[in-house]
């Protein structure tokens, strides 16, 4: 589903999730050179994440690597100008949740692609979450008291 601001500028929405983390991510479809998204300048390559480039929001090759694989396994790298608002959850558990939002959202864009995303487990969240605190378990999901016997 294509979504319009209030600028004519159609955009695709979707939404990942990784243990607290929550990104919500838009593909805009940038007409030109360059245009204005957000009160920020964007061209086709732009992928950006909390007002701040992906590179620097996310270093190092392998983070590079981890949320560029959706783009290039669909031949999508430099089609769209793609912004995110990640929220909760450490660095990696946003990065998580970034690469499922592209995904889902390459989805919205061509339903084809869901035959390219499936297979590498790109479109499947990870269900893993912290487990709960215990009542009575010294504070922690499994620790014991300490026996008071010698």
């Amino acid at each position: 589903m294509v979504k319009t601001t209030g600028k004519k500028q159609h955009y695709f929405e979707a939404v990942g999730r990784r243990k607290n983390a929550v990104c919500r991510v838009r593909f805009y479809l940038v007409e030109g050179k360059e245009t204005a998204v957000a009160g920020v300048t964007v061209t086709k390559s732009t992928i950006m994440v909390n007002n701040k480039d992906a590179s620097v929001y996310f270093p190092g090759t392998l983070a590079h690597k981890m949320y560029m694989q959706p783009l290039e396994l669909t031949s999508s790298v430099n089609r769209f100008a793609i912004i995110c608002k990640a929220v909760g959850g450490g660095n990696n558990s946003q990065l998580d949740a970034f690469r499922l939002g592209i995904s889902r959202a390459l989805e919205k864009v061509n339903a084809e692609y869901r035959l390219i995303l499936k297979p590498h487990n790109l479109l499947a969240t990870d269900p893993r979450v912290r487990q709960r605190r215990m009542a009575g378990m010294a504070g922690k999901s499994r620790a014991k008291r300490q026996s008071p016997k010698r």
